[in-house]
Formats: structure tokens, C-alpha cells, sequence
């Protein structure tokens, strides 16, 4: 299976989510929201109604725990499954301590007249996971390293003026509550408790 790499060697998924990172910093956004395919992306698929998948791909779990406790990203499921399935997959993912915020779409982020974007049919998102969209599972491992370059970025307070809230971070309970020191302490434990048995192949 063939990991897409910009000229650099770069995952472009991961450029992906840095490049998103690094707009949210510079023009204030207090979150970005990030779409997730299920099948060949998240979930091993059965092919059958019967038998929904329940079998993560090696680091997708882990990865989509520590997304799942940021309050800047902005979870949305974004399937091809039907409605009573999605409701299924929900309950499925809480249990995993996985919290997507919004299946099929974006409330959040709707067409305003006069304004650039018209998001009735296509939702606004920054990072996509999605197989058909060139996203392969090997790439799971670099998406958990990413998070937790990002975590050591904050506990040098880089992010500070997410860290402080300076604007507008909702600080959710507990890694946030105390500043960036104590996110890169929760999420260091997070890797060392839950990630110690992932290497990149």
C-alpha cells in the first residue's frame, strides 16, 4: 500500500493538519473542524449490514483519543453509512472514548449572502480522512507523532495564546485547566499509557 508523500517525503496528511494549525494560530480561530470517513479509513470493513466493522486499523483508535480530548478540533463523521448505522457507529465510538461532535456535516459553519462560501451542500472542513481522498491506514502512526509533536509545542508554550486563552480558547476540564505544562504532562501520559506498542513500518 503506497503512503502519498509530498517532493519533500512529507505525509500530506500530517502537512494537512500542521498547515491547519499554523492558520488557526495566525488568524485566531478557536477551533478547526476535521471530517472522517469510517470504512478503509478508520474501521476495517466487513461488506456486510449485518456485521458493522468494529476492528480499528493500528493507531486510529489512539489517534482519535487524543483528537477527541482537544477542544480546538472539531470532530465530524462523514460516511456513506445509513442513518441507523451512524447511530450505531456513535455508540460504538463513545464506548472507545471517542466523541465525534457532529455526523454528515457542519452546523457550525453555514452559507451566509454576500459572504466567501456556500456550504449548503459541500460542509466546511480543514483536515479530511477519507481512503477515496488518497488517506491510506499506515498513515495513523504519523497522524499519533504529529499529535504529540504538537503537544510539546504547547508545553514550550509556541500555543500560548491558545494556552492562556488570549483568544477565546474554551478550556475544557482538566489538561487545559492549568496552562500548556500540564496539557504536554496529560497527553505525554496519554502516549506512554495507551501508544507504547505502535512502530512506523
Amino acid at each position: 500500500m503506497t503512503v502519498l508523500a509530498n517532493n519533500e517525503g512529507n505525509i500530506m496528511i500530517v502537512d494537512q493538519m500542521e498547515k491547519t494549525w499554523e492558520l488557526a494560530r495566525t488568524r485566531g480561530w478557536d477551533k478547526t473542524y476535521w471530517f472522517f470517513d469510517l470504512h478503509e479509513t478508520i474501521l476495517k470493513p466487513t461488506w456486510s449490514k449485518d456485521d458493522l466493522p468494529c476492528s480499528f486499523y493500528p493507531g486510529a483508535k489512539e489517534a482519535l483519543q487524543l483528537m477527541s480530548e482537544m477542544n480546538d478540533i472539531c470532530m465530524c463523521m462523514w460516511t456513506c453509512s445509513w442513518p441507523e448505522e451512524i447511530e450505531e457507529y456513535k455508540k460504538f465510538f463513545t464506548s472507545e472514548g471517542i466523541n465525534f461532535d457532529y455526523a454528515q456535516g457542519n452546523p457550525e459553519v453555514v452559507a451566509v449572502e454576500g459572504r466567501h462560501g456556500y456550504y449548503a451542500q459541500k460542509p466546511y472542513q480543514n483536515v479530511l480522512f477519507e481512503d477515496k481522498a488518497g488517506f491510506v491506514p499506515k498513515e495513523w502512526y504519523q497522524v499519533v507523532e504529529s499529535l504529540q509533536n504538537r503537544a510539546q509545542h504547547l508545553s514550550q508554550c509556541e500555543y500560548d495564546g491558545w494556552a492562556e486563552g488570549s483568544i477565546g480558547l474554551d478550556k475544557r476540564a482538566n489538561p487545559w485547566k492549568n496552562g500548556c505544562p500540564e496539557y504536554f504532562r496529560w497527553i505525554t501520559g496519554f502516549h506512554n499509557s495507551q501508544v507504547s506498542d505502535i512502530h512506523v513500518i
